[in-house]
């Protein structure tokens, strides 16, 4: 059976080789333990931080209200608090750079005296996680592109921005024309090599500001920000005209003049999100395959 000896052994050996920082203050807010995670979240040494006030760590604009914190903290009932539900909170690195941490810190008595405890985790790891989580969620593995959720989200966020302003954005669907022919003909493998095709010319020919997304099988969507449907309609035209001039090559199989069928529809004010100008733009791309394919349609 473990003792609480050999339990306290364990958690001081891990304490020392973990990632987030750990700082232990006295009543009065002096340091008097930290471990070596400092070094990367702060910039000091550990020994350098020793036997200061945890004001070296608070930056200037926020050492007063830190202090009245600490001090209803440290005399009132509560046991544990986390510093940044919310938000991140700022520290101040050595050095006089500023970095955003997230911290829990809890009290405690030790020989008869009090002692503040915080873990302080460095906001900026866990915003590039989330942001590579989000990342992975929002794209289609195949393409890169977004996938229907992801071109949602951003769609979604670049209308509300967009709304109540004079800003003219539009959003095209176009299918590949005659997927079925080419995977029955040459399979599935040169069939995916001719949709990675189409997203690398869709990603070549948009700006940044664009955003583009395989909806499923070979069907793509674009949302040209700050775009009218005129200049929308240039843009497929000249993605059209690249793939048609183009060939791709597997193996034995070779698969070229590459044509799509397309619908463009101008989003308008009373449109709450993505959903109904996609909607125009789908009606669009299956009318101008009923009339006989690689070609797009419009609507203002």
């Amino acid at each position: 059976m473990t003792t609480a000896e050999q339990i306290s052994t364990i958690l001081e050996a891990l304490v020392q080789v973990a990632d987030d920082a750990f700082v232990v203050c006295d009543k009065d807010g002096i340091i008097r333990f930290v471990n070596p995670a400092v070094k990367t979240l702060f910039g000091y040494e550990p020994r350098e931080l020793l036997g200061k006030p945890i004001s070296i760590l608070i930056p200037t604009a926020l050492q007063n209200r830190h202090t009245a914190h600490m001090e209803a903290f440290r005399d009132g009932p509560i046991a544990a608090k986390q510093m940044s539900e919310r938000e991140p909170v700022s520290v101040l690195c050595k050095g006089g750079s500023e970095r955003p941490v997230r911290a829990s810190i809890q009290k405690m008595q030790v020989d008869g005296e009090w002692v503040l405890a915080a873990v302080v985790r460095d906001a900026l790891v866990d915003t590039e996680a989330r942001r590579r989580l989000q990342e992975l969620a929002d794209t289609e593995p195949l393409t890169g592109l977004l996938n229907r959720r992801g071109f949602s989200r951003v769609a979604t966020e670049k209308i509300d921005r967009a709304r109540g302003r004079d800003h003219p954005m539009s959003v095209a669907v176009l299918d590949l024309d005659h997927l079925k022919t080419i995977n029955d003909t040459h399979g599935h493998a040169v069939g995916d090599a001719v949709i990675s095709r189409i997203a690398r010319v869709i990603t070549k020919g948009i700006r940044q500001a664009d955003a583009a997304g395989r909806l499923g099988g070979d069907e793509f969507v674009i949302l040209f920000d700050g775009a009218s449907v005129e200049i929308a309609e240039r843009a497929c035209e000249r993605i059209r005209d690249e793939l048609r001039d183009s060939s791709i090559r597997l193996g034995d199989a070779i698969v070229d003049g590459i044509t799509l069928s397309g619908g463009i529809s101008g989003i308008v004010g009373t449109d709450q999100n993505i959903d109904a100008a996609l909607a125009r733009a789908d009606s669009l791309m299956y009318s101008a395959k009923q009339m006989g394919r690689n070609t797009v349609h419009t609507t203002a």
